[in-house]
């Protein structure tokens, strides 16, 4: 189902729509963002702008629309022992409302060490008051958290799930290839944004993840630890908030692409380019894999 955006520009007649919509399947979708070099949307590209494949074919663009399509988001807070420091939390705090008042659709939020928390709504609810509280607890279960909130909450193709923590996972019985797959067939975007911490090591598998989902890792702020450990200033929070909050609203801006192709019943590889011309030293976020039918929202 095409959600709307801000402009629609139609390239195909309703005599070509593709076989596998008259089964209530539909044409294959692709949604990507478009960045420049300093991390800003890029709009006003046209079809021809882009190449598009799936298994190492190229497909044709019969449709496209650009604008901030309505989603779900899914925040989840880390609760290790050392997301306690105050101004650690504060800046947690923050972010996490920077990204809920600005997403454009449902947004529900938990929290997690070992296990995750019940999922409460992220507006009117606080998610740092529910769960497990700030511990010595180790165990930054991630993948499980992620994995179990998506299993709570229905989200489909262009949704987010973004994850805050200063950590990298050491405690899942889910692993890092289950995620992904799980990401790849709802069509489910992944944000990881990196807390400061003392031993920031570990976090490629988390780049990794959101890289492949078409979302990003993000690090707001970065500082050097000391002996006793991070040390986070007042000034620097609100600077790393302001600068975060304009870098995550960038990824709603979205190019969806209908192509001629049928929509499959399983992911697809898949590959985005776009004229370079037209974005310089910018890049094209895309996920690695085509969405099945099944990611469309109902």
């Amino acid at each position: 189902m095409l959600r709307a955006g801000a402009g629609l520009l139609i390239l195909a007649t309703a005599t070509s729509i593709p076989a596998a919509a008259a089964r209530g399947c539909g044409p294959a979708i692709v949604q990507l963002t478009v960045l420049d070099q300093g991390g800003n949307a890029v709009s006003g590209l046209a079809p021809g702008d882009f190449k598009v494949h799936v298994k190492n074919q190229n497909v044709n663009i019969a449709a496209m629309s650009y604008g901030v399509f309505p989603h779900s988001t899914l925040l989840l807070v880390s609760r290790t022992g050392s997301m306690g420091e105050s101004l650690k939390l504060e800046m947690a705090k923050r972010l996490a409302a920077a990204v809920s008042s600005t997403a454009p659709g449902t947004v529900m939020a938990g929290s997690f060490a070992a296990d995750l928390s019940a999922v409460i709504d992220g507006r009117s609810g606080d998610p740092f008051a529910v769960g497990p509280p700030v511990s010595d607890e180790k165990r930054n279960a991630v993948y499980d958290a992620v994995v179990a909130g998506m299993t709570r909450v229905a989200m489909h193709r262009g949704d987010a799930v973004v994850v805050f923590t200063d950590s990298p996972d050491n405690g899942s019985k889910t692993a890092a290839a289950e995620v992904r797959q799980r990401l790849a067939n709802s069509g489910v975007r992944l944000f990881v944004v990196a807390l400061p911490a003392t031993n920031a090591g570990g976090m490629q598998p988390f780049v990794e993840l959101a890289d492949a989902s078409g979302g990003a890792f993000l690090v707001p702020l970065v500082v050097d630890a000391t002996a006793s450990g991070v040390v986070i200033s007042l000034p620097q929070i609100d600077a790393a908030v302001a600068s975060f909050t304009h870098s995550y609203a960038q990824y709603s801006n979205v190019y969806q692409l209908e192509t001629d192709q049928d929509g499959q019943d399983k992911p697809m590889p898949l590959r985005v380019e776009v004229d370079r011309r037209k974005i310089a030293g910018g890049k094209v976020v895309a996920p690695a894999a085509l969405a099945p039918c099944s990611a469309a929202g109902h």
